[in-house]
Formats: C-alpha cells, structure tokens, sequence
C-alpha cells in the first residue's frame, strides 16, 4: 500500500506541475520557464554564430579573389614599369631621339613619294 500511496503522490506531483506550466523536474513554473527560456537563446545565438560563421568565409573567400586580382595586378605592373619608365634617359635624349626619329620618317616618306 505504501507503493500505491508514494506512485499517487508522484502522480499527483507531476500533474500539478504539468498544470501550472513546470517541466514536472523542478519545483515550479519559474525554473522551468527560464531553463525553456535560456535554452532558446542558446538556439537563437547559435542559429546567429552559423549565421556569422558562413558570411566570415564569404568575406574571407571575397578577400582572397581580391587579393589574388591584387597580386597578378602588381605583377604585371612589375613587368610594365621598366618598358614605359627609363630613369637613366634623360628628357633632352628623349627629345633628341624622337627629333631624328622623326627626321628619318620623313626621309622615308620622301624616298616613297619619288
């Protein structure tokens, strides 16, 4: 009899806590509550982290495309530099230069025409 007694108490007990909103494990609505509500906002940050975690590897893999593009610009730059800028010629040997390219052009032009 002591069984049955104990089993309806027990019974009772977790009806009570059923009713008045409890998780039937802890002695009142409160706890129960703020563990459903605690667990939650673990949901919810973690739901945010995954969130945070993809758009990180999408900047992290815009970031690399870019530093690639970046790399192969400087690159070509490097090769380019040498070819359009010549430290060592002067302007006047520049403009020295162009003046008898010109000069032979014309004389070129001047063997086609007769």
């Amino acid at each position: 009899n002591l069984v049955i007694v104990f089993f309806k108490q027990k019974t009772a007990y977790e009806m009570f806590m059923l009713e008045s909103g409890g998780c039937g494990y802890h002695k009142g609505a409160e706890v129960c509550g703020s563990i459903a509500k605690k667990t939650d906002q673990v949901k919810a940050a973690e739901k945010l982290s995954k969130k945070k975690q993809s758009e990180m590897s999408k900047t992290e893999a815009d970031r690399d495309d870019t530093q690639a593009e970046l790399d192969s610009a400087n690159e070509e730059y490097d090769k380019l530099k040498p070819v359009c800028i010549k430290p060592s010629v002067s302007v006047e040997e520049r403009v020295a230069q162009r003046e008898a390219e010109i000069e032979s052009l014309q004389q070129a032009l001047e063997i086609l025409d007769n």
